[in-house]
């Protein structure tokens, strides 16, 4: 929905953009006067959902503070590119932790699922990890 929101702003802002904040329209006795053009109204529709709904998924910093605090939302070691190693301060890398980092460990494929359900539908079109192939 909020994608969906997001289109609708820019194509009613290009809207207005190229036809004008105002449009002509005819009136009963047969004269033309300018009226607010639709598109002003359906932006600023736009608009508003898309701030409703990028507060429900914490994209400023005082919402994602709010879900925070709430514990709708959390951090931890996880990050988007694997787990985060933590250090001591004080203990130096060594060689073999620095080479235990570069390889993880493979983890197994998680299995589809079920046919026809639209949780890992796109999971028919995962390919094969590097290196398990024989070139």
């Amino acid at each position: 929905m909020f994608c969906i929101y997001a289109a609708e702003f820019v194509a009613a802002n290009e809207e207005i953009l190229t036809k004008g904040y105002s449009v002509m329209v005819k009136t009963i006795s047969g004269d033309k006067m300018p009226r607010e053009n639709p598109a002003v109204g359906r932006r600023d529709h736009a608009a508003k959902m898309t701030i409703d709904l990028s507060s429900k998924f914490g994209l400023s910093p005082q919402d994602r503070h709010r879900l925070l605090a709430a514990g709708a939302m959390h951090f931890d070691d996880d990050t988007l590119f694997g787990r985060a190693v933590q250090r001591p301060a004080a203990t130096p890398a060594t060689p073999e932790d620095v080479a235990s980092e570069s390889a993880p460990a493979a983890e197994p494929i998680p299995a589809p699922v079920a046919e026809g359900s639209a949780i890992g539908s796109l999971s028919a079109f995962d390919s094969v990890p590097p290196g398990t192939k024989p070139n």
